[in-house]
């Protein structure tokens, strides 16, 4: 419609662990497990997911926090996988906890497809996690250098797991380059001030 246009991101926060006990419920060890926090549905691969880290040879563990509000055949998929190295968590909506468990992971794993700038792909970055995201444009958009992806297929997700594994240095750096890129482009302080010119600029045109 050839009318100018105005961008404004979503907005994340930064995150601190404060109650790293909290990982006890869920029978998890701080910095010992790869996390996924997104609905139970195709798109998100989280089976890509569990088929990769079910053939890494680690000590590590994957916890998927999600789940699906309806009768699902994926979820009853990925429950076949269920095990002491791959923990389905269920949905997870106590209070504090969600950030807990990205803040203690030792990596995160993305795996979304559809739906743009994606507010669980922010929230890890906004909590320094490592990110390996499925590799899209606007994942790339959101990650920007600051992560690894991977395609869809489980092998070359199994490889970028293991790189991290034998990278922990890798790892830190990532998760603070994802921190770093939070605060510069996605955080909410920044996205209200936006709204607040773009609107104010808006009112002097109009008026």
């Amino acid at each position: 419609y050839k009318i100018e246009s105005v961008f404004i991101p979503y907005g994340a926060y930064l995150y601190k662990s404060k109650n790293p006990e909290i990982l006890n419920e869920y029978g998890l060890e701080r910095k010992n497990y790869f996390f996924i926090g997104s609905r139970l549905e195709p798109e998100n691969n989280q089976d890509i997911a569990v088929n990769a880290f079910s053939m890494v040879k680690t000590d590590m563990k994957l916890a998927i926090a999600g789940g699906a509000n309806y009768k699902s055949k994926y979820v009853k998929k990925l429950k076949e996988f269920e095990s002491e190295k791959i923990k389905l968590l269920g949905p997870v909506y106590k209070p504090g906890h969600i950030e807990e468990l990205h803040c203690n992971a030792y990596a995160y794993i993305h795996g979304n497809e559809v739906g743009g700038t994606n507010p669980a792909l922010l929230k890890a970055m906004g909590s320094g996690n490592c990110v390996i995201a499925y590799d899209c444009p606007f994942n790339r958009e959101v990650l920007g250098n600051c992560g690894l992806y991977f395609k869809k297929d489980a092998f070359d997700l199994k490889e970028k797991i293991e790189y991290l594994l034998n990278n922990p240095e890798k790892v830190k750096e990532y998760g603070k380059m994802a921190r770093e890129r939070v605060k510069n482009f996605y955080r909410w302080e920044k996205v209200i001030d936006d709204y607040e010119k773009l609107f104010l600029n808006l009112f002097r045109t109009r008026f």
